[in-house]
């Protein structure tokens, strides 16, 4: 396995939590955990859009004002579009989740289920305010010599208001672009899962000077953000894109 970010291996943190900590990693820059935090606010006119999209642009604003943006970067309108280019781009998913044998993960409390391989194994996941980091699934090792593990992850963040999904894909790629200065877009859709318009990305970022190739799958209902992940090297992200969107695939609200 390669050896833990520094910044995290330095926290004295317990082996399980450690790991926990670098899976999730991608998920809790895109979510703003490293950054601006989300507490509720008076909501903003509708011709501004919602507080989750006025604290994007405003977020974006002191980017480029800081640097973190380049001169030929777009202003947030020109960003905003990549949002309506990945409604333009509808992508059909496998009409079914994952084969007979496969786990079924229930989460009571937000109301899903979702089905991983049954030779995955499921780490449980913890919450800080209003991020809750539902369930982490961890793809078999494949030899002492495997040097990642692909994984799955399901965050779910709770706002203050209802929430629109242009408002929280603008949030989550912002916070990529601030947290990861390595951070590039490779691909940009949409499909609907079991009634779930579902807003995709496909980015790379560097993770210890390599390449980790990362596939997000962002929606929202109500008051309530879901980001499911999944993270591979790059050279076997192919090899694992049909189980990934088998899993999404299988994702469905029980309530």
């Amino acid at each position: 396995m390669k050896p833990y970010p520094a910044a995290i291996a330095n926290a004295n943190l317990g082996e399980t939590t450690v790991m926990k900590v670098k899976l999730i990693l991608p998920l809790l820059i895109a979510a703003g955990f490293m950054g601006t935090s989300l507490e509720a606010e008076p909501r903003s006119p509708a011709k501004e859009g919602s507080t989750l999209y006025l604290k994007a642009k405003e977020r974006y604003k002191q980017m480029r004002i800081a640097g973190g943006v380049s001169s030929t970067d777009p202003d947030f309108q020109s960003f905003e579009s990549q949002f309506y280019e990945a409604m333009a781009n509808k992508v059909e998913l496998p009409s079914t989740g994952m084969a007979a044998g496969a786990v079924v993960f229930r989460d009571t409390h937000h109301g899903f289920t979702v089905e991983v391989p049954d030779n995955w194994s499921l780490e449980e996941g913890f919450s800080d305010d209003s991020l809750d980091f539902v369930v982490i699934a961890l793809s078999p090792e494949e030899g002492e010599a495997d040097p990642f593990i692909e994984n799955m992850n399901i965050l779910v963040e709770t706002m203050g208001e209802r929430v629109e999904l242009r408002d929280y894909f603008m949030w989550n790629l912002v916070g990529l672009m601030e947290e990861l200065p390595s951070f590039h877009m490779h691909h940009k859709s949409n499909a609907l899962v079991n009634g779930i318009r579902m807003a995709l990305i496909v980015y790379s970022w560097d993770l210890e000077k390599e390449k980790t190739a990362t596939y997000q799958y962002i929606f929202v209902r109500g008051k309530k953000g879901y980001v499911i992940t999944f993270s591979a090297e790059p050279k076997n992200f192919e090899r694992y894109r049909d189980t990934f969107d088998r899993i999404a695939a299988s994702f469905q609200f029980s309530d």
